[in-house]
């Protein structure tokens, strides 16, 4: 009931020549917090300061997050074992099994209900929960996470990810699960974030096969890595590389790896993502991951550190770099314009040339002294 309330009080807005949607709900306005938001007459829209910012409660390391958030989780997902569990027959199964709590604990995750959405069943996956993982990504996570792929093969489906630093309030792995079907379905016909649509140059491809012969080839789909065009924050993309029929069909598809019958390419996005995220981890560089295309597309964006709450009148998470923009106050909304939207990313959040040069050198050079690939 929460979020209908607030979806209800949501507004969207296509931006006069430009690709890209406003998105307002007055319970994002920033003004709010400097105003009567403590005094006793505030309407019950009004919440606090950490209640706006946070989807989901951590009360510190030593606490229990699973139970801290017990009222808002929706279902569970075994995404090894690839299957929905309803969250009311999960708690049964648990007091009749206390013994295995902390292995049933570990191999599921919980899905939240959001009380910010974007749209329609924009939900919080919180994963390896009890374990208290950092908002930290690796090739390992990410080849687990796309198998939620396979328990929703929408095509509308998204997957967005913050890092520290790039607008994450909380130092839990989680990730945001929504459908741009939803979330588009007043603006748009496409059903896709605004950056999906921007140009691409392609920089590397790779076969993901070891120069080294005494090494064993683990992925039997290469990839392809792209940088975006005509974007005002640069990104890093990557896909399946796409092979000629003639040159694949007489190849063997490894048994790792594989999605069905056919060769997982997902296995191989998500290797090669590791990749870029190894490299931004170990120069402490923010960054905000868009994932589509059934977990065959990867948006990689590296960016300068977030800013203060106050400090612009739109906020810089996944969803804002990727073209839908959650506007802090109705006048922002009202006026958000093309040219202020991309001076300020280009300005204030996208990494300069010098910086994103050498994290794009970084990449090729891991890749082509370990793999066979070709350079654009």
């Amino acid at each position: 009931m929460e979020d209908k309330i607030f979806l209800e009080q949501s507004k969207f807005r296509s931006v006069e020549e430009s690709s890209i949607v406003a998105f307002y709900n007055p319970r994002h306005d920033v003004n709010r917090f400097f105003a009567k938001g403590d005094e006793e007459d505030d309407d019950d829209n009004s919440l606090d300061l950490d209640d706006d910012l946070n989807v989901f409660k951590n009360e510190g390391t030593d606490s229990d997050l699973i139970e801290q958030n017990k009222d808002k989780i929706l279902y569970y997902v075994d995404l090894e074992n690839e299957e929905i569990i309803d969250a009311d027959k999960r708690e049964s199964s648990k007091e009749d099994c206390d013994d295995c709590e902390e292995e049933v604990d570990s191999s599921v995750h919980p899905v939240l209900f959001n009380q910010f959405p974007l749209g329609k069943d924009h939900n919080i996956l919180l994963m390896f929960a009890t374990a208290g993982l950092p908002q930290v990504l690796s090739d390992e996570i990410l080849d687990l996470l796309f198998q939620i792929f396979r328990l929703f093969p929408d095509r509308h489906l998204r997957i967005g990810y913050n890092s520290m630093g790039a607008e994450c309030w909380i130092n839990n792995l989680h990730f945001h699960l929504l459908s741009t079907d939803n979330v588009f379905s007043e603006v748009e016909d496409t059903k896709k974030f605004p950056i999906e649509d921007a140009p691409l140059v392609k920089i590397l491809d790779s076969t993901l096969q070891h120069k080294s012969e005494d090494e064993i080839n683990m992925y039997s789909v290469g990839v392809e890595f792209y940088i975006t065009e005509e974007w005002p924050v640069k990104a890093f993309v990557v896909k399946p590389l796409k092979r000629d029929e003639e040159e694949s069909k007489d190849e063997e598809p490894k048994e790792d790896n594989t999605f069905g019958d056919s060769p997982d390419p997902t296995a191989s996005v998500a290797h090669a993502v590791g990749g870029i995220l190894n490299i931004l981890i170990d120069s402490n560089t923010p960054h905000n991951l868009l994932i589509s295309d059934q977990g065959e597309t990867v948006y990689v964006i590296p960016r300068k550190f977030d800013l203060l709450i106050n400090a612009a009148n739109f906020s810089t998470e996944f969803n804002d770099l990727c073209g839908l923009v959650k506007c802090k106050d109705e006048k922002t909304f009202e006026n958000l314009a093309d040219s202020q939207y991309k001076k300020f990313l280009k300005k204030e959040v996208s990494l300069d040339t010098e910086a994103f040069t050498k994290i794009k050198d970084e990449l090729i050079t891991k890749f082509v002294k370990e793999y066979e690939c070709t350079e654009y």
